[in-house]
């Protein structure tokens, strides 16, 4: 969520701040557009209300009290690009602002609201969309599920695809019949992979930086998985040199694999009465380990 100040400080925009500086930390929620000589009747709590300043009174004192009344419901703050014809700010509406905190932004008459309100609108649905993200990460303990819960909450079709070999890495789920158009967005990291996201619904189109934004939450999970799998490797490297040396017993061995999910079976194979004695000098003659399918086979013989 984006502050007054977070606004204030996009050049771009070409905002300065008439009074009420002091309140530029407040939150903006939403922005709206309204000439009207009522603005609180049409706002909420937390907007930025944007004007032509043709709504305003010309006389001081009720432009003090239109102030007051649009503070008293706690917009975040007042943009005017005024217009040729729009009554000029009294300073006391400007000191009343100051008093209260209240923020009254000057914005030139060439600045679309329009650009400013998806400005805004932007911030928040990334907010929205990372709440999103956060709860999946909450309800679901796998990523494909988690990428699921992501397309239910927000009506999308997520997908991962590897850009080498066109193979979906995971997905939300089955793909619409008829959903909306395609947005792709590379997944920056260790490999090439694609985003594509698209709305359930037809003729529903998804702002393209909040699919760039969705690929930058999900390369940290994906690096992330692919530390956990290069350090797994590692790990079982060193675990089937040591247990083909004999460093590593069998039962210990077993445990760590079991311990990862692996499927482990021992078998004891007969042997001649030569190789029993030789097998009292040395109890492992032979280890085997076959890692076909996740499953890891030790045979010995006594």
């Amino acid at each position: 969520m984006i502050t007054v100040n977070g606004l204030v400080a996009i050049d771009a925009l070409g905002l300065t701040f008439r009074a009420g500086a002091a309140g530029g930390h407040r939150l903006v929620t939403w922005a709206h557009a309204c000439d009207l000589t009522d603005p609180w009747r049409w706002v909420a709590a937390g907007d930025l209300v944007m004007t032509t300043g043709v709504g305003i009174p010309e006389d001081a004192d009720k432009q003090v009290d239109w102030l007051n009344r649009l503070a008293d419901i706690n917009v975040s703050a007042l943009v005017v690009a005024a217009r040729a014809d729009a009554p000029k700010i009294q300073h006391k509406m400007l000191a009343a602002a100051e008093a209260r905190k209240f923020p009254v932004i000057e914005a030139s008459f060439e600045l679309e609201f329009v650009k400013l309100a998806r400005r805004v609108i932007r911030v928040e649905a990334s907010r929205q969309l990372f709440q999103s993200y956060t709860s999946a990460l909450r309800e679901a303990t796998d990523f494909e599920s988690r990428l699921a819960s992501l397309g239910r909450r927000e009506g999308w079709h997520v997908e991962i695809k590897d850009l080498a070999s066109g193979r979906t890495i995971v997905s939300s789920g089955e793909p619409p019949a008829n959903g909306g158009r395609q947005e792709i967005a590379d997944i920056p990291g260790r490999g090439r992979a694609a985003l594509m996201v698209r709305h359930r619904k037809e003729h529903k189109i998804i702002d393209p930086l909040l699919v760039h934004y969705l690929a930058g939450l999900v390369v940290v999970e994906l690096e992330q998985q692919a530390i956990e799998r290069d350090h797994r490797r590692s790990e079982g490297e060193v675990l089937l040199r040591d247990f083909l040396k004999g460093v590593v017993d069998f039962a210990a061995a077993r445990a760590v694999l079991e311990w990862r999910g692996c499927k482990v079976r021992w078998s004891v194979s007969p042997s001649t009465r030569q190789e029993r004695q030789r097998g009292n000098r040395d109890r492992s003659t032979m280890h085997r380990t076959c890692a076909r399918s996740n499953h890891y086979c030790c045979k010995t013989t006594s």
